[in-house]
């Protein structure tokens, strides 16, 4: 399975979602009935692939694939199925949030939340009354800084049994990566009670707190 540092190596050559005219599976509804109406579960099983210097993420079949990838999808907060480990990407950042929860199983589930024309779908109340912990947020407005508006975010999560590492980058409108956005770590994830926001560069590592409390990147 593809690291940190070898996606950080090969998206400034490329880094492409490719997803073959194929569409999202997962059962597009809420797990929860707490979850609100615009949540929806929509992902594809993903690998990665190595491709002249760069990187590529394509759909793969359901058994055997090492990650997901979380489709944009106009006004809805999607999802992603949790996972115990694996990587968790989502492209086409352009004012949307990504967050990661603790699903309360002991596994990891992404978000992409639409932001855009004066709407939010966030869903972090519903998501904490229907058991998940929240454990990170990335907040991409205002990062492009893009009048042409072909540039956007992708954010690359790496689940570990016992860590997550997430870097966030700026891709050209030619698909490579011209800058980290944000680079965190959150260590002791199943134990995790705060709700660590994305920022800032560097390796943070994200310090647990009381429940109900939120930890800033420090």
């Amino acid at each position: 399975m593809i690291n940190i540092s070898q996606f950080k190596s090969l998206s400034p050559t490329s880094c492409h979602w490719i997803d073959g005219a194929k569409q999202p599976v997962g059962s597009q509804a809420k797990p929860d009935k707490a979850l609100p109406d615009y949540a929806k579960e929509s992902f594809y099983y993903a690998n990665t692939h190595q491709k002249n210097g760069g990187l590529q993420i394509k759909p793969a079949s359901k058994g055997d694939y090492e990650g997901v990838y979380i489709p944009y999808e106009n006004d809805k907060a999607t999802f992603s199925k949790s996972i115990v480990s694996g990587f968790i990407a989502s492209g086409g950042f352009s004012g949307c949030t990504f967050q990661l929860y603790n699903d309360g199983n002991g596994r990891v589930v992404g978000t992409h939340i639409y932001q855009g024309g004066g709407q939010r779908r966030d869903l972090e109340y519903e998501a904490a009354v229907a058991g998940w912990k929240l454990l990170y947020t990335w907040e991409s407005n205002g990062l492009m800084n893009d009048p042409t508006m072909t540039k956007s975010g992708f954010v690359m999560a790496i689940v570990q049994p016992n860590v997550i590492d997430v870097v966030a980058v700026r891709l050209t409108g030619a698909g490579r990566s011209e800058k980290i956005l944000a680079q965190n770590r959150i260590a002791d994830w199943k134990n995790y009670n705060g709700g660590a926001y994305g920022g800032s560069v560097g390796g943070v590592t994200t310090k647990p707190v009381g429940r109900g409390q939120r930890a800033m990147s420090i």
